[in-house]
């Protein structure tokens, strides 16, 4: 942890002096009903200092107790004004402390202050400062906590560059990226996911196996859960997944992945209490391996009859068209009906692939190919008919 002393938090309209502005703090604290608080004398000695400054954190809670929320958030930022007294070798000490003591006084009417606190600390230390890991944890809690990840504008890049100046450990990144995880599982799955991908490629042989294990399986059973995920195959190359390649779980991914809509309902026909035990959806299981089953049929032809698609997709004939028109809408593929023939064509090879691996580059390569020369075929007709003018 760093040594350094936190310096760097401005002043908040305080034109008393510290030593006044901490007594008054105590008193003020006092009169709210920290009754185990004592009032202390000003002094510069660092430990009495760094002790007096630690009390007053200890019993900052009760700022929320029949305070205006101005009132309690310009206290707070009197509080923050104070870290500057401390010595550096303590400084972590009271600022984990603060931190705490902000994520269990956390609720619904002062979420928005503590939030706005946190979000102050973490801009005033240095961009190299570790300490700064501890004040993140404590929004991501906050925020967990309340359901409030709409109030957290954090993205991937910004929490890389977080690892990256902290020089976290590989236990620190796996923890952080749990946090994020845990805090977007229920208002955005997609990025649940993107952050708990991430923070399994950290995982090392000497990590705890059977917590690797739990996670794997939630990540599983969000990835399947969620209608936005259709691409899967990177799954396989985490270490985490790895532990579970003897489980059903594994097997039900590796359908989703690569399998079609048969072997789905052969492997639900004999593994129904897996779906129990996990909380899974049976008919949204069923849409969504339709709607890989579609991308991986419109891959292999161009056109799709609709009797193929009854069989494949065992969808009733009036249901074929409303459920083409979703995977339309949903960017699977692009495609036109015609009704006439009865047929589902496949607008100029435009399907999503589930998987992306080497076969797929190459078509890319022959596509752009193509694309390229037609470009050159065209822009010598136009140069020939300027020249001819």
């Amino acid at each position: 942890m760093a040594t350094t002393a936190i310096t760097c938090f401005p002043v908040y309209g305080m034109d008393i002096a510290e030593g006044e502005q901490a007594a008054e703090i105590e008193a003020y604290l006092i009169e709210k009903g920290a009754k185990d608080l004592q009032p202390s004398e000003t002094s510069s000695d660092e430990e009495k200092i760094f002790m007096r400054l630690y009390r007053i954190i200890e019993h900052c809670h009760v700022v929320f107790s029949g305070n205006s929320a101005s009132d309690s958030e310009g206290l707070l930022y009197a509080i923050v004004t104070l870290l500057h007294l401390v010595p550096g070798e303590q400084a972590g000490s009271v600022l984990s402390l603060l931190c705490e003591q902000l994520s269990c006084s956390a609720d619904k009417d002062n979420c928005h202050i503590i939030l706005k606190l946190l979000r102050v600390l973490l801009t005033h230390l240095p961009d190299h400062d570790k300490r700064g890991l501890e004040v993140l944890k404590a929004q991501l809690n906050v925020a967990s906590k309340l359901q409030l990840s709409n109030l957290l504008h954090i993205s991937m890049e910004t929490v890389k560059n977080y690892v990256r100046c902290w020089k976290l450990t590989s236990t620190e990144k796996q923890d952080l990226y749990l946090l994020l995880w845990e805090l977007f599982q229920h208002s955005n799955k997609s990025v649940a996911c993107e952050f708990i991908v991430e923070g399994f490629r950290h995982c090392s042989a000497g990590d705890d196996a059977s917590r690797l294990k739990d996670l794997a399986e939630k990540l599983i059973i969000t990835t399947i859960q969620d209608s936005s995920i259709f691409v899967m195959d990177y799954l396989l190359e985490l270490q985490p997944i790895k532990l579970l390649h003897d489980t059903s779980l594994f097997n039900l991914l590796q359908i989703f992945i690569s399998g079609n809509y048969a072997d789905y309902m052969k492997f639900y026909e004999t593994n129904e209490v897996l779906f129990e035990t996990y909380k899974l959806s049976h008919a949204s299981c069923q849409h969504k391996m339709r709607l890989l089953t579609m991308m991986s049929l419109s891959n292999e032809t161009s056109e799709l009859s609709f009797d193929l698609l009854q069989k494949q997709l065992e969808l009733k004939f009036e249901e074929i068209e409303a459920f083409i028109v979703d995977a339309v809408k949903m960017g699977l593929i692009q495609a036109k009906i015609n009704q006439v023939s009865q047929l589902v064509i496949i607008i100029g090879g435009a399907a999503r692939y589930r998987m992306f691996g080497i076969d797929q580059w190459h078509m890319m390569h022959s596509r752009l190919t193509s694309w390229r020369n037609n470009i050159n075929t065209v822009h010598a007709s136009l140069k020939g008919l300027t020249v001819s003018t």
